[in-house]
């Protein structure tokens, strides 16, 4: 908790600097960067210095484009999303992700990027947004106390969706729609202290093809794994809504 705490007050002063350089040049004169890398703007902690980014592993001439406001983009396919060090510049560790812009939307595009962390900046979940702006796909990650690597990222819809599944089946609710018959979406992720630990919170909703919907509440206590191996989930409840 220290060694996080320490870093706020130089996050302060790199956030002064930006804020310096943005009234003297264009946008893309003061997003951050770093060796193989863009921060996605808004991806930001905000009490520790770090951030998403995204990467373009291709070496050819007309990789990055520049938006109408300066913002830089990628049309190519092949992309990386990284977790960075604002401070040091290090990439902490690739993501499943693969947003391809400064911004945390894309024009043009049909998905969108959203970043939601947890207080003290040692969880970070990556969420993959769709054209209506629920979340097809999110990865949780944990970030070591030295802020000098990530985790890899464990897998959130699915798993979130077999608890509601299990939930659902033990109330004999999956007798008429089957579950395999609903489209389901994240929404309102949350990675909140619980006494000396952290849960995820994620809000799971499914949409049926006979016109059956629900919503639910699905709670997870995380813990990090060693050797940067993906975080665990520890399933603590469901709470159906409808």
């Amino acid at each position: 908790m220290k060694t996080r705490l320490n870093h706020i007050t130089l996050l302060a002063l790199f956030a002064a600097s930006t804020l310096v350089n943005a009234q003297d040049g264009n946008k893309e004169d003061f997003v951050p960067t770093g060796k193989g890398w863009r921060m996605i703007q808004g991806s930001e902690q905000g009490n520790v210095p770090l951030a998403f980014a995204w990467g373009v592993k291709s070496d050819a001439k007309d990789a990055i484009k520049k938006e109408e406001d300066g913002s830089a983009y990628t049309e190519l396919d092949e992309r990386t999303n990284y977790i960075v060090n604002l401070e040091s510049g290090e990439i902490l560790g690739k993501t499943e992700g693969q947003h391809g812009c400064d911004l945390d939307h894309e024009n043009g595009r049909s998905t969108h990027h959203r970043a939601v962390w947890s207080e003290r900046g040692d969880y970070a979940v990556q969420i993959e947004m769709g054209d209506k702006m629920n979340g097809i796909a999110a990865w949780v990650y944990h970030v070591d106390d030295d802020l000098t690597k990530a985790s890899k990222g464990a897998e959130v819809l699915d798993t979130a969706g077999k608890a509601v599944e299990a939930k659902l089946k033990a109330a004999g609710m999956l007798k008429k729609t089957p579950w395999e018959d609903y489209i389901t979406h994240l929404h309102d992720v949350h990675v909140v202290r619980r006494g000396s630990g952290s849960v995820l919170i994620v809000g799971l909703d499914g949409d049926g093809i006979d016109g059956s919907s629900f919503d639910s509440t699905v709670t997870f206590k995380l813990s990090p794994s060693k050797d940067g191996a993906a975080p665990k989930l520890v399933l603590q409840g469901v709470e159906m809504h409808k």
